[in-house]
């Protein structure tokens, strides 16, 4: 749903190209104005299956697929950088589960920085991303493990660049 100041409106969503059967789910939102909006795209062949991640994009007119540039077992979240692009976490690809930092560039230029642990912890996962109002800076919150101290080993950490 949109919200323009006065009214509710349904606008239409990206018609994805898929085979009989395939299940789509738009699992991510992030936008920084009405000619700026991003959904990630979740289409799988049967339930349970691995299914295939991918972004659209819509400018303002008209809805564009966006391919993710690097394996991703899935993406975790995503947060537009207030200039055309898109900042996103996600992991894979498998079997390491690594998780990543992404920013795609209105220009279509991918960068991606593996989300850095502390010394004595390793990376449960980085969870939450957005943009800074009005700056080039992001922050990210997550999860990081203090191995060897179970359930209470798990702290909370905040991300910036």
């Amino acid at each position: 749903m949109h919200w323009d100041g006065a009214a509710w409106s349904t606008p239409a969503l990206p018609t994805p190209q898929v085979q009989p059967g395939d299940t789509v789910s738009f699992t991510a939102l992030a936008s920084s104005g009405p000619a700026d909006l991003w959904l990630e795209q979740f289409v799988s062949a049967k339930p349970g299956s691995p299914g295939t991640t991918s972004l659209e994009h819509w400018n303002g007119t008209a809805w564009q697929a966006v391919p993710l540039h690097y394996p991703a077992s899935s993406v975790d979240t995503i947060a537009s950088d207030g200039s055309g692009g898109l900042w996103m976490i996600f992991n894979g690809p498998r079997p390491a589960f690594t998780d990543y930092f992404a920013h795609l560039t209105s220009s279509g230029s991918w960068t991606r920085t593996a989300v850095p642990a502390t010394t004595g912890t390793t990376v449960q996962q980085a969870s939450v991303i957005t943009a800074v109002p009005h700056s080039a800076s992001v922050l990210a919150a997550g999860e990081l493990i203090v191995p060897g101290e179970g359930s209470g080993g798990i702290v909370g950490a905040i991300w910036q660049r």
